[in-house]
C-alpha cells in the first residue's frame, strides 16, 4: 500500500532565534529541515506522524466503505430481466 502525506509546514519552515536574537532562516532543503526537527523532538514528531498516518487512514477507510455500500447496493438490486 501507498499512502501520500502532506507534511506540516513547521516541520520544514522553522527558523533558529538565539538569546541574542540573531536569526537564521531555514534552509531551502525541506528534508534536512523535517530531519532536524525529528531528531531533535523526536517523541513529538513520531506522535505526530502518527496521528497524520491515522486520519489518513481513516480517510481512505471511509472511501472503501462507500464504495462498498455503493456497489453492494448496485449487486443486490432486482434486475429489471
Amino acid at each position: 500500500m501507498k499512502i501520500t502525506i502532506e507534511m506540516p509546514s513547521r516541520f520544514y519552515e522553522t527558523e533558529c532565534i538565539f538569546e541574542d536574537e540573531s536569526v537564521i532562516p531555514p534552509s531551502t532543503n525541506k528534508a534536512r529541515e523535517t530531519l532536524a526537527t525529528a531528531e531533535t523532538d523526536w517523541k513529538d514528531f513520531a506522535f505526530e506522524m502518527a496521528d497524520i498516518l491515522g486520519e489518513k487512514l481513516n480517510e481512505i477507510s471511509e472511501e472503501h466503505e462507500k464504495e462498498n455500500a455503493h456497489l453492494e447496493k448496485c449487486f443486490h438490486q432486482p434486475s429489471l430481466l
